[in-house]
């Protein structure tokens, strides 16, 4: 984990912020930016994390990442619905093949929720 949240932080600006929610999942919070700004940071995360070498170890293991991307605007900036957006669009790029980015859409029509991905 700390190797993970070591290439998170290379990727990330100054006045971001990344924690971890539980198990595997961490959530990243990317103040002033915009949708396409929060897809440009998740595959800077990606690709240097399927780049990344463990420190003194002789065999190169390959590693991965799924991102799902959501924007606050979509969820009415509520926390709560700005992590379930982001969580959907995380299964629908594991659905997808994993080890890529995926960003939650508008109009899913699913109650509570103004962005999700389909």
């Amino acid at each position: 984990m700390q190797d993970f949240a070591g290439v998170v932080a290379t990727a990330l600006r100054p006045n971001d912020f990344m924690g971890r929610l539980g198990g595997e999942e961490f959530a990243c919070l990317l103040p002033n930016a915009n949708a396409a700004q929060a897809m440009q940071a998740a595959e800077r995360i990606r690709s240097k994390f399927g780049g990344y070498k463990l420190p003194d170890h002789a065999t190169d293991f390959p590693f991965s990442v799924s991102i799902g991307v959501a924007e606050a605007y979509d969820a009415d900036f509520a926390l709560q619905a700005l992590l379930a957006n982001a969580d959907r669009a995380l299964y629908q790029a594991k659905a997808n093949g994993r080890n890529r980015v995926e960003r939650a859409w508008t109009g899913s029509g699913v109650p509570g929720l103004k962005a999700a991905a389909s």
